[in-house]
């Protein structure tokens, strides 16, 4: 998989989409993101020990999170990238580097964005368990991953018709609600909540950044969260 994204991605760029999103403070791309990373920030406070599992580029932790946290990749030039770019936010290592089994008891929170997708449920169960490992005795695996289950394939092939990018073969697991139970029943995770997020306020973002923000959390805060092109899934430590 990392070959994949070395090969058709050029290095960082998604968080090159995003600062310029964020410097001219609209796009639906950057919207999308922005959204995310808000949403995953709200999980990590100004104390807590965090780390990025497959933090790309480091965006979460140089532009939002800014606390001194840990970014772990497969990739090995993502992760050079992210500690040129973002190095006095946060430290980042190739997973290979890490030493990330080491870390015993030590996160109070784990953030996951985009990952599920790429593999099986039972790569994903095994990822979860060794990660809750390391969790504190209250912390807890903050996940995202698209909803399939609503409209986000249809969205996602109108993406393709205009997006220099394709990846949806790299895709292994097309994840909806029967899907998010098959891993938390095959995992066995007990302290589990799953939300929906992202609502079509999000499209406002083509406007201005800020104002996609402030109308998705309107529909968010109508519908309860329980429509959304994206799942949140909060996994706490098992103990």
């Amino acid at each position: 998989m990392s070959e994949f994204w070395s090969e058709k991605f050029e290095i960082g760029y998604y968080d090159k989409i995003l600062q310029n999103g964020l410097i001219k403070n609209r796009g639906l791309q950057p919207g999308w993101h922005n959204i995310t990373f808000l949403k995953l920030k709200k999980y990590v406070l100004a104390e807590s020990i965090h780390l990025d599992y497959a933090c790309g580029p480091g965006t979460l932790i140089g532009a939002y999170i800014k606390n001194d946290s840990i970014g772990i990749d497969l990739s090995k030039d993502q992760i050079k990238y992210a500690n040129d770019k973002y190095g006095k936010y946060g430290k980042f290592f190739p997973i290979s580097d890490s030493g990330i089994s080491n870390y015993k008891n030590h996160f109070d929170v784990i953030t996951i964005a985009g990952l599920l997708e790429f593999i099986t449920i039972k790569d994903a169960v095994q990822l979860i368990s060794n990660l809750q490992k390391s969790l504190k005795k209250d912390g807890r695996i903050i996940l995202t991953t698209p909803n399939y289950g609503g409209f986000f394939g249809v969205l996602q092939k109108i993406v393709y018709l205009f997006s220099e990018v394709n990846y949806n073969s790299e895709l292994v697991t097309k994840y909806s609600s029967n899907k998010i139970k098959a891993l938390i029943s095959e995992g066995s995770f007990k302290s589990v909540t799953v939300k929906k997020f992202m609502t079509i306020g999000w499209i406002f973002s083509i406007i201005n950044l800020n104002l996609g923000s402030q109308v998705n959390e309107i529909f968010e805060r109508l519908i309860n969260n329980k429509l959304g092109y994206l799942f949140l899934i909060e996994i706490k430590r098992d103990n």
